[in-house]
């Protein structure tokens, strides 16, 4: 398992970094942080021309569209990648020529895509908040709430791609 899961999120690596460049992928994360830490500042004034929930709505609606989005190129991956890169072969549609059934495979490949986008796109935007927040004294728990429920709205997302698909 470990060595299939290794595998699959090299291959994500790979596919992102020739696709957007090495070092721009890699700072993207740093990028998201900083926004966020920055946009922690901005909370004051934002609230005087839309109001916090509506601020919080838009963001779990922005996390879920990003969970359909991975999960719907997740599962057109392969006509993609053979598009973009010739004759391209993901590990997770290689179930007729590994002796791993297509289960597994597709359970490897959901744990990867939840674990690699949570590190790419949501723990950022956590990190950065929450570092924001012991500035302006905005209590800890706000972040981590954050972190949990923009988890679940991209899990959310990414499932009903799912669902719809089988």
């Amino acid at each position: 398992m470990a060595g299939l899961f290794y595998n699959m999120m090299k291959e994500e690596w790979r596919i992102h970094s020739t696709m957007f460049g090495s070092l721009n992928f890699t700072l993207f994360p740093v990028m998201i942080c900083a926004i966020a830490f920055m946009g922690t500042f901005l909370l004051p004034l934002i609230q005087a021309s839309m109001p916090i929930n509506d601020l919080v709505i838009l963001i779990h609606a922005q996390y879920l569209m990003l969970g359909f989005m991975v999960g719907a190129f997740g599962l057109l991956g392969n006509e993609v990648m053979n598009r973009r890169f010739g004759q391209a072969s993901l590990l997770a549609f290689s179930a007729r020529t590994l002796p791993i059934s297509p289960r597994y495979i597709f359970t490897i490949f959901v744990l990867k895509d939840t674990l690699y986008y949570f590190f790419l796109w949501i723990f950022p935007l956590g990190a950065g908040f929450l570092v924001g927040s012991l500035f302006t004294g905005t209590p800890v728990f706000y972040p981590l709430n954050i972190l949990l429920t923009l988890t679940l709205s991209f899990l959310t997302g990414m499932s009903v791609v799912f669902f719809l698909s089988s």
